[in-house]
């Protein structure tokens, strides 16, 4: 493998995955049991990446994440990791899942008026004693959740770091313009004053 030096997980991901580790292998033998990453992910002919270095950085493709009971939120993924040798017993079940950092629409009823094409969201954390959020929150998800792409924008320039924009679909674009056009507007567009004669 090519820049081998350069793939690193981070110190969050990897204490994921040593949790991870600790439940899969509980009351078993640890020399049989293996957990394989992988950075790509192909589902419905679409390719999904989550791969520390790639193309000379990171590369954390966004997905919509259908979780059921109709809730579908975008996250980021990270990494692939492959649980078909666990046994069968294990908390998990056996198959292909995706690490990610799910994420939530802002609360904020400002930031959310302010677009509708560009659609506010946050990022799920942990918190510290205080109640502010300072690290990750992954979650090990099936691959079978991963439901469409979607193209997701850090929000820079906002103090919250954990804030991003979802892009709406461009499919959905004219529709969101009609709907704008058929609004009633307080702005008074200027009438053509009849001409004087000469």
């Amino acid at each position: 493998m090519k820049n081998r030096d350069k793939f690193q997980l981070g110190k969050d991901l990897e204490a994921f995955l040593a949790d991870l580790s600790d439940v899969v292998v509980a009351g078993t033998e640890a020399s049989s049991i293996s957990i394989d990453l992988f950075t790509e992910h192909k589902r419905f002919d679409q390719i999904y990446r989550g791969s520390p270095h790639y193309r000379g950085k990171p590369w954390r493709d966004w997905a919509m994440i259908n979780w059921g009971n109709y809730l579908i939120q975008p996250g980021q993924i990270w990494i692939f990791a492959n649980l078909q040798n666990i046994p069968e017993d294990s908390f998990h079940d056996q198959g292909n899942y995706a690490i990610i950092e799910s994420s939530d629409p802002n609360p904020d009823v400002e930031e959310r008026r302010l677009s509708q094409i560009l659609q506010p969201f946050l990022k799920e954390t942990k918190t510290n004693s205080d109640g502010r959020p300072n690290k990750r929150r992954f979650y090990l998800v099936p691959v079978s959740f991963i439901h469409s792409p979607i193209c997701m924008i850090s929000d820079h320039g906002n103090p919250n770091q954990w804030a991003h924009l979802k892009l709406a679909p461009k499919s959905e674009w004219s529709k969101m313009f009609s709907n704008w056009l058929e609004q009633e507007h307080t702005r008074e567009f200027p009438r053509d004053q009849p001409s004087e004669p000469a």
